[in-house]
C-alpha cells in the first residue's frame, strides 16, 4: 500500500534496505524495456560474426585491480560458488583471488570451511575497500559450529579472497579503491 501524504513516497511500512531491491527492479524492468525497444528499431548486421573467440573471451580472465596490482579472479556469484569458495583446494596461485559477488549490500562472514590454506579477506563496498583480515588460517579437525566467523564493519556486496600476505605486500588499508576490468583489460 503506498501513502499519497506525509511518508515522501515511500511504500508504507519497509525499511530503506527492504525498499532498495524494488527500486533496482523497476530500474532493471525499465532499461531491458528500453533496450527491447532498440533492438528493434536497428537494422540487422548483414556481416557475419567474425571467427575465433569473443573478445572478452580472448582478453583472458576478469581482472581486480588493487592499489596498482592487478589480481586474476573467478567470479563466485551463485549460492553454489559462494558457499564453496575456495574450500577443497590445497592453495591459490600468487597474484589469483576469488571475488564474491552479491545482488545487494549485505552483513555477511565467512569463515575456513574446507580450507588448507591461510587467505587475505577483503570486503570491497561499491568500488571502496572497507574492511580486511589478515592471514586468517585454517582450522582443521575443528567441529563446523566451532569455526570462527569473520565479518566486515559494515555491508558489502563483494568480497574478495586472496593468498595469505596479499594485504601486507600491498599496503591495504580501508578506503582504497579497487577497479574492475572484465576480460583482463590491463
Amino acid at each position: 500500500m503506498v501513502r499519497a501524504c506525509g511518508s515522501g513516497g515511500r511504500i508504507a511500512g519497509m525499511s530503506r534496505e527492504a525498499r532498495i531491491p524494488w527500486r533496482r527492479a523497476a530500474l532493471a524492468s525499465a532499461l531491458l524495456w528500453c533496450a527491447a525497444c532498440q533492438v528493434e528499431r536497428a537494422a540487422p548486421d548483414p556481416a557475419p560474426p567474425p571467427a575465433g573467440p569473443a573478445p572478452e573471451a580472448a582478453a583472458g580472465p576478469p581482472l581486480v585491480v588493487l592499489r596498482g596490482a592487478g589480481l586474476e579472479v573467478e567470479i563466485a556469484d551463485s549460492d553454489e560458488s559462494r558457499r564453496k569458495g575456495l574450500g577443497g583446494r590445497d592453495s591459490i596461485p600468487e597474484g589469483r583471488g576469488m571475488l564474491f559477488l552479491y545482488p545487494e549490500r549485505r552483513m555477511m562472514f565467512f569463515w575456513m570451511k574446507g580450507m588448507r590454506f591461510p587467505i587475505d579477506i577483503i570486503w570491497i563496498d561499491g568500488d571502496e575497500v572497507i574492511d580486511f583480515h589478515e592471514s586468517v588460517q585454517p582450522e582443521p579437525g575443528k567441529q563446523e559450529s566451532r569455526l570462527r566467523k569473520y565479518f566486515p564493519r559494515r555491508p558489502a556486496d563483494k568480497v574478495l579472497e586472496t593468498g595469505a600476505g596479499l594485504c601486507r605486500r600491498l599496503g591495504v588499508s580501508r578506503g582504497d579503491r579497487i577497479r574492475f576490468e572484465p576480460g583482463g583489460r590491463r
